[in-house]
């Protein structure tokens, strides 16, 4: 049986992060700086409490974090494979409790450079 957890927690190979923070700067920028807001919550956030952050509805968050979704820089609690499940996503946009998490440190710290 795969321990999941323990997956997730392994070292990331440096050359794949870099290629994501790369990722992260080829964004558009209304989802770099909703990737950034996101960052200032922490590691793992949910989807209501960045949509009353930025004054943007559960939907419109859910639409801007997209291509950041796509990317893999962040992704989403209901997939434990860590994959876009755009179905899953449909169902839920307007979850309150619905999280997001970045799944790499290097990540998280890049985009919360910014001020929060």
């Amino acid at each position: 049986k795969w321990d999941l957890d323990r997956i997730r927690n392994m070292e990331v190979s440096s050359n794949v992060v870099d290629l994501m923070l790369r990722r992260l700067s080829s964004l558009p920028d209304t989802t770099q700086k909703l990737v950034q807001h996101a960052a200032c919550i922490g590691n793992e956030f949910k989807l209501s409490v960045l949509s009353d952050i930025t004054e943007h509805t559960t939907t419109e968050t859910l639409e801007i974090l997209e291509p950041a979704i796509k990317n893999g820089l962040i992704v989403s609690k209901i997939d434990s494979n860590h994959q876009h499940a755009k179905a899953d996503l449909d169902e839920k946009r307007t979850s309150s409790d619905f999280r997001f998490s970045f799944p790499h440190s290097r990540i998280l710290r890049r985009a919360g450079r910014a001020p929060c």
